[in-house]
């Protein structure tokens, strides 16, 4: 008994010995830690050395929290003769300010908005700006702020900030926005971005009101671009959903990846009918092994969350439907993909 208590007194003895020890290394990681920064920060600050120095110093250290330190990098910002992969160093650091600081928050919608600014600082007060404009304060305090700017943007020169601009309002129901979008899809000479971003925006909005001006991009002559970019904007749209179906026909001679997205938007739409949708596409044999196999696994998915259609339940088990009987037949198709998906199907619905 005595040897054990004898034991037991050591080992807490060492457990606190390493508990200690483990204490004083965190302690010095973060002095080293701390040092490290410091000396990055120095290097960053001396403009005596050269930019990619200045720059280089600052990549592991995604902020800077010293209130000093804080002040000298906002300085950094403001400065217009500073070289401009300096001040995006600066302003990348300052993360958190541009919510916090009202100055530097206007400061860098102003520069956003001048389509004079260096593209690398403009680039990065976009960055800067976009993060803000998701956060509490840009839901709220500084909204009215980042709506005019971003509606400034819809008609920037360049196509990549009116396309960040009309994205942003969109998604935030700007009535203006969404109106000037559809404008441009119906007067091609008014459009402010090409068709597919336009449509890709639009469909954003959620609202059933651009479905028409959409619609008619769904015509052949228009690109499976674009018409990919239609096909998922209307996957709720009755007035599409013949055309949609009808896109999946081999006959038609519709490209193999334009019928993938057909399909796929039709089972997130239809999921209860989608078996009943594609059962003429795998009737088929000339239908391409992807589409095959999409079909079956998003049926498979459906059976395996408890979300498939209904089937007649006889002698203790399931009767195949059409779209079942069709999915046996390929069990001995020539490709192995096919027949493995197909025999595994069968085998999950008990089918053999």
């Amino acid at each position: 008994m005595r040897s054990i208590i004898i034991i037991l007194v050591l080992s807490g003895i060492a457990n606190l010995s390493f508990a200690q020890q483990t204490q004083e290394d965190y302690q010095r990681e973060i002095q080293e830690y701390q040092q490290q920064r410091q000396e990055a920060v120095r290097v960053f600050l001396n403009p005596n050395r050269s930019v990619a120095e200045r720059v280089r110093a600052l990549e592991p250290y995604a902020l800077i929290t010293d209130e000093k330190l804080i002040q000298q990098f906002k300085e950094i910002v403001y400065n217009e003769q500073e070289r401009e992969r300096i001040r995006v160093a600066a302003l990348r650091r300052l993360d958190l300010q541009v919510e916090r600081d009202s100055r530097l928050f206007a400061y860098v919608g102003t520069i956003l908005r001048n389509p004079e600014t260096p593209k690398v600082l403009r680039r990065e007060a976009l960055d800067r700006f976009s993060r803000v404009s998701f956060s509490t304060f840009g839901m709220f305090g500084g909204k009215d702020e980042i709506i005019s700017t971003f509606r400034e943007l819809t008609k920037d020169p360049e196509q990549e900030y009116r396309l960040q601009g009309f994205s942003y309002l969109v998604q935030n129901n700007d009535d203006v926005a969404q109106q000037m979008l559809a404008r441009g899809l119906e007067n091609p000479e008014e459009a402010l971005l090409p068709v597919k971003e336009s449509i890709s925006i639009l469909s954003l909005a959620g609202s059933a009101d651009y479905f028409p001006v959409i619609y008619k991009y769904l015509n052949k002559n228009q690109g499976d671009a674009v018409r990919e970019e239609a096909i998922r904007a209307l996957g709720r749209y009755s007035e599409a959903r013949k055309d949609i179906i009808d896109i999946l026909e081999t006959e038609r001679g519709e490209s193999e990846s334009l019928r993938l997205v057909a399909m796929g938007v039709l089972n997130a739409s239809y999921p209860r009918e989608f078996a009943e949708i594609v059962t003429p596409t795998l009737r088929n044999k000339e239908t391409p092994a992807s589409l095959f196999t999409y079909a079956v696994q998003a049926e498979l998915y459906r059976r395996d969350n408890n979300n498939e259609r209904s089937r007649k339940f006889q002698d203790n088990r399931y009767v195949p439907d059409e779209f079942d009987r069709l999915v046996l037949e390929y069990q001995n198709s020539e490709s192995v993909q096919v027949s493995n998906l197909a025999q595994r199907y069968a085998k999950r619905l008990n089918f053999n």
